[in-house]
């Protein structure tokens, strides 16, 4: 049994395979691999140790709470990483995890990366309830134009 530290409101804390993890309770997906297992899909972290040296430099894109960035920041030890990651409850977890691993060479960016440069719209999500919040679509800000 994992020990888990409730903290206020949704919001818990496991020691993980690489470090302690604040997550969601109510993430069905991500929160929930952290507090059974230890860690959220790590057969993926294994084959990017494969492809990465510790110099290296990385972008992650959608880095939800960083179960993926804070075992790579630890492994890119003279190398970095920039995280970005545009849900601003889960960007706060992100930089929170971040913080308690003493990740210094981890850059967080609360931005959403595209093809195109662009608005997009962060939709309004109730974190307070059972959900898989990496799968979040975002939608492309449309602008409507009337001339009179």
């Amino acid at each position: 049994m994992r020990n888990i530290v409730k903290l206020v409101g949704h919001q818990r804390m496991v020691e993980g395979k690489h470090g302690p993890f604040v997550y969601n309770h109510h993430d069905h997906y991500v929160g929930m691999a952290l507090e059974l297992y230890g860690e959220y899909s790590e057969h993926e972290f294994e084959l990017f140790k494969q492809l990465l040296k510790p110099t290296d430099h990385v972008i992650e894109v959608g880095a939800n709470i960083g179960s993926h960035t804070v075992p790579l920041g630890k492994y890119l030890s003279e190398g970095m990483v920039h995280a970005f990651e545009p849900q601003p409850v889960v960007f706060q977890n992100l930089c929170a995890n971040l913080s308690i691993n003493s990740l210094e060479n981890v850059l967080a960016w609360p931005y959403a990366i595209g093809a195109e440069h662009g608005s997009i719209v962060v939709p309004s999500v109730d974190y307070g309830r059972p959900g898989n919040f990496g799968a979040v679509s975002l939608k492309r800000k449309v602008m409507v134009l009337m001339f009179l």
